[in-house]
């Protein structure tokens, strides 16, 4: 997608896509979490602060207002089966997130 608003490349992305989104978005809501009186260091995910708070300027392309490159495949792949990916990071970082929907579970009483 192109970042721009109404653009003409939009996309109807997955659940899965949405929520690779939402974790790649989020950020810390503090540095140092205190649990039981102490102070602890922490990398998110964690048990305080779970994937932190969404940010979508980190998650998405926003035209005229950051620079976010992404890359979005959305397939599938059967059991037992591998893909594989090169990429080349070109800036500061570079943040892969796997996301899946699982399939509907049996119905049952």
């Amino acid at each position: 997608a192109s970042g721009t608003s109404g653009g003409s490349t939009s996309c109807t992305p997955k659940a899965s896509t949405l929520k690779a989104v939402l974790v790649n978005s989020a950020t810390e809501l503090s540095t140092i979490s205190e649990y039981a009186g102490s102070d602890v260091e922490t990398v998110l995910p964690d048990f305080f602060q779970g994937q932190g708070l969404v940010n979508l300027a980190n998650g998405v392309k926003l035209d005229g207002y950051n620079a976010a490159e992404m890359y979005v495949w959305e397939g599938s792949i059967t059991e037992g089966a591998s893909q594989s990916f090169f990429f080349t990071a070109t800036g500061s970082s570079m943040v892969v997130t796997l996301s899946w929907t699982d399939p509907p579970g049996a119905a049952s009483c």
